[in-house]
C-alpha cells in the first residue's frame, strides 16, 4: 500500500494500445513527473529495458511457494487474456478507483476476508474470488505448472496468505516483534 504513494504506481490505467502507453509515459517525462521510463512503477507495465511485461506485486511474497503461486496465477491469467484478445473479446475496464479499493481491502482482510468484485463493485468472500481466478488461470497452464500451482493453492487455502499468517503471529502475544520474527522465519526458513 505504501508503494502507491509514488506518482506513477499502483494499478495502471487502461491502455488502448502500446502507443497509448508510450504517449502517456512521454508526457509524464515531459512534464517532469518522471525522470525517465524507469520511474514507471505501475504494478503491471512493459519493462523499460527488456521486451517483457513486468508484474511487480509478486515482490511482496515472503515464502517461495507464495511467489510460485502468484507467478502461476499471472502466467495463467496472461495466457487467458491473450486468448480472449485473439478471440475479439473486450477487456474489462473497471473505474480506476475500484482496483485501488481492491488493494486496500486485500491488505486489510487477507485471504480469509472480503474482496472487491471489480465487475459488480460489491464485496464478496475472497475465497469465492480465488475460485473464479483459478477457474480462469488454471486451464491455461501447462501440466507441470498446474501441478505446482495446485499444491501451492491448497497450501494457501489451508494456511492463509502472508497477511493471515502475520495476524496469527500477532494474536499469539499481541507483540509486533512476533510478526517480525515470523517474517524472518518465513524468508530464511
Amino acid at each position: 500500500m505504501a508503494w502507491t504513494r509514488w506518482q506513477v504506481a499502483g494499478p495502471p490505467p487502461y491502455f488502448e494500445s502500446a502507443a497509448h502507453f508510450e504517449d502517456l509515459v512521454g508526457r509524464l517525462i515531459t512534464c517532469e513527473t518522471l525522470l525517465g521510463r524507469s520511474g514507471v512503477h505501475w504494478d503491471i507495465r512493459p519493462s523499460h529495458h527488456v521486451p517483457t511485461l513486468e508484474v511487480r506485486v509478486v515482490d511482496a511474497a515472503s515464502r517461495p511457494d507464495d511467489t510460485l503461486l502468484l507467478a502461476a496465477a499471472v502466467k495463467g491469467l496472461a495466457l487467458a487474456a491473450l486468448t480472449a484478445v485473439r478471440q475479439g473479446q473486450a477487456a474489462p475496464r473497471p473505474e480506476p478507483e475500484m482496483p485501488r479499493a481492491g488493494y486496500w481491502r486485500a491488505a486489510c482482510d487477507g485471504v480469509r476476508g472480503q474482496s472487491v468484485d471489480l465487475r459488480s463493485g460489491r464485496l464478496r468472500p475472497t475465497t469465492q474470488a480465488l475460485v473464479r481466478l483459478w477457474e480462469t488461470a488454471l486451464p491455461a497452464l501447462a501440466t507441470q505448472d498446474l501441478a505446482l500451482a495446485d499444491a501451492a493453492r491448497h497450501r494457501l487455502t489451508r494456511e492463509g496468505n502472508g497477511a493471515d499468517r502475520q495476524r496469527a503471529a500477532y494474536r499469539r502475544r499481541h507483540r509486533l516483534n512476533d510478526v517480525v520474527d515470523h517474517l524472518v522465519h518465513q524468508v530464511t526458513g
